[in-house]
C-alpha cells in the first residue's frame, strides 16, 4: 500500500500549522512471500563453507513458516490435531516386544522424551516446516553402551556437503546461526554430522566420531516435485492465506486499541498558532481514540482568516463481511492441510450431522492423510532407528517386527449406541436403586422388549 494511502483525510486542509496525527492504522501489504526458487542456489561463507540454503539465497522460509504458524489460529490447529491423531494411542508391533527396546522406548534421550514424544515432534517439524532432522547419538561408558535420538528443527539445520557422483547431499550442518537472515560464517557453525544413508557400502560412513560418541542424522521430509533436497510443508499453497488470517486479527486489535476512525471533519478557516494546532492534534488523540470514541467529528482549525467553514464526511463503513471473509480463509487453510474442518474447530452447528458422517469423513481423511503419513514415518524414522538400535546392541529379533499406530478417534460413538443392547436388566435396576429381578435379571434390556413387543402384537 503505497505511503500516501495512509495519510490521514484531515491532511485535505490546506496550509495547516504542522497539525500531526501519528495514531493512524497501517496495514503491511508490502512484504511478498519469498518463494522464487532455484535449485542451484548455494550459500557460502566467508571462509568458504558451503552449505544449501532453504528455498533461495535469502534463506529465510523456514523463519517465516514458524510466524506463520504462531498467527495463524486454523494452521496451528490443523497442525496439531493431524500431529496427535497420527500417534494416535502409539506405535505398536504386531508381537510383545523386547523387553529392552520397550524399556529404550519409554525415555530416548537425555530430555526424558518417550519414543512417542520423538515421533510426534518429528510430525509436527514435517506438517509445519516440510522437514525434521532426527540426530542419532550411541556412545559407550565403560562396557555399557547407550543410543540416544534428538529431533532439530530446520530453523537451525541445513543440508551440506553434496556427493560428486550421486548429487546428493551426505552432511547435515546444525547452527543457531541460521535462524538468523543471512549466511553463516563457519566460526559460528556447530556440529557438521553425516546424512545416514541405509544404502551405504560401510556402516562407518554413516557416523561422525566425537569423543567416546558416535553421530548420525537422519532427514524427514515432505517431498514435493521440482523441490530439490529439502522438503515443503503440505500446507504451503496457504501460506499466504496463514499470513492474512493473522493480518486480520491484527487489524482487529489496531482497530480496538487505536480506531482513529473519523465520521467527519469541520474545519473551520481561521488562523492558528503552532501552539493551537498542537493542543488541537493532542485534543484530537484524546478524544477520538479509545473505546467507545468511533465514529466522531473532528472540527479543525487552518489559517485563512474567518470567512468559511466546510464539513468534510468520512465514509467508514467498508464492504464485505469480515466474519465471511474470515470463513473463507479457513476454509482454505483447513483444505491445504488435507483435513476437515469437523475435526479442527468446536462448531455446535456440526452436532446435528449424526455419528455415521463424522465416521465416514473421519475414514476418509484417515485414508487419505493420516495413513500415509504413518506409513512414511515408519518406513523412514523408525524402521531405520530401530535398525540401528539392534545393530548396537545386536538384537536383530525386533528386525522382524512389524508396525503401526493404534488409531484413536477424537470423538465417541457412544451416543449412538442403544444400552437396551448390552446392558442387562439387573445392571439397570442397581443403577436406579432396585431391587434385582430373581426371575429375569440375567436377561438383557432388549430382550425383554422384543418379548413384550411380540405378546402386545400376538
Amino acid at each position: 500500500m503505497p505511503n500516501d494511502a495512509n495519510k490521514e483525510d484531515i491532511s485535505r486542509t490546506k496550509n495547516l500549522g504542522r497539525l500531526n496525527v501519528s495514531n493512524s492504522i497501517k496495514l503491511d501489504a508490502g512484504s511478498p512471500i519469498p518463494l522464487q526458487y532455484g535449485a542451484d542456489t548455494f550459500a557460502y561463507s566467508v571462509t568458504g563453507k558451503r552449505y544449501i540454503p532453504f528455498i533461495g539465497g535469502d534463506d529465510n522460509l523456514p523463519s517465516l513458516l514458524l510466524e506463520a504458524r504462531l498467527i495463524s489460529t486454523t494452521h496451528n490447529s490443523c497442525i496439531s490435531v493431524i500431529t496427535e491423531s497420527s500417534i494416535g494411542n502409539g506405535l505398536r508391533a504386531n508381537v510383545d516386544i523386547n523387553k529392552e527396546l520397550k524399556q529404550w522406548f519409554e525415555s530416548v534421550n537425555n530430555n526424558n522424551q518417550s519414543f512417542d514424544d520423538l515421533l510426534k515432534s518429528c510430525i509436527d517439524g514435517e506438517r509445519s516446516m516440510g522437514n525434521q532432522f532426527i540426530e542419532v547419538v550411541r556412545g559407550k561408558i565403560g562396557y555399557t553402551r547407550y543410543l540416544k535420538i534428538y529431533t532439530h528443527s530446520i530453523l537451525y539445520c541445513r543440508l551440506g556437503k553434496i556427493n560428486e557422483q550421486t548429487g546428493h547431499p551426505t552432511t547435515v550442518i546444525i547452527s543457531k546461526s541460521f535462524a538468523k537472515k543471512g549466511y553463516t560464517p563457519e566460526s559460528k557453525i556447530k556440529k557438521e554430522i553425516p546424512l545416514y544413508n541405509p544404502n551405504a557400502l560401510k556402516d562407518t560412513d554413516n557416523w561422525v566420531k566425537e569423543g567416546n560418541e558416535e553421530r548420525t542424522m537422519l532427514h524427514f521430509k515432505n517431498e514435493i516435485s521440482g523441490v530439490d533436497y529439502y522438503g515443503m510443508p503440505a500446507s504451503i499453497s496457504s501460506l499466504r492465506y496463514q499470513v492474512l488470517e493473522g493480518k486480520a486479527a491484527q487489524y482487529n486489535i489496531d482497530m480496538f486499541e487505536n480506531n482513529m476512525v473519523l465520521s467527519g471533519a469541520l474545519i473551520l478557516k481561521s488562523a492558528m498558532t503552532q501552539e493551537e494546532a498542537a493542543l488541537n492534534a493532542q485534543t484530537i488523540l484524546e478524544t477520538h481514540t479509545g473505546d467507545g470514541r468511533q465514529g466522531r467529528i473532528a472540527i479543525i482549525s487552518s489559517e485563512g482568516g474567518i470567512e468559511d467553514f466546510e464539513f468534510v464526511k468520512y465514509e467508514t463503513q467498508k464492504e464485505g463481511s469480515f466474519i465471511e471473509f474470515d470463513k473463507r480463509v479457513e476454509e482454505k487453510i483447513i483444505s491445504a492441510n488435507g483435513w476437515a474442518k469437523e475435526f479442527t474447530t468446536s462448531d455446535s452447528s456440526l452436532l446435528g450431522k449424526g455419528g455415521q458422517y463424522l465416521r465416514s469423513l473421519w475414514d476418509l481423511k484417515s485414508a487419505t492423510t493420516l495413513s500415509p503419513l504413518r506409513k512414511r514415518i515408519i518406513k523412514k524414522v523408525v524402521k531405520p532407528i530401530i535398525k540401528i538400535w539392534a545393530d548396537w546392541f545386536n538384537k536383530n529379533d525386533v528386525l522382524e517386527y512389524e508396525w503401526a499406530f493404534e488409531e484413536t478417534m477424537p470423538f465417541s460413538f457412544l451416543g449412538e449406541l442403544n444400552p437396551s443392547d448390552f446392558m442387562k436388566i439387573n445392571e439397570a435396576r442397581q443403577m436406579a436403586g432396585m431391587e434385582e429381578d430373581a426371575a429375569n435379571g440375567n436377561k438383557y434390556i432388549s430382550e425383554t422388549k422384543t418379548k413384550n413387543q411380540a405378546s402386545v402384537q400376538g
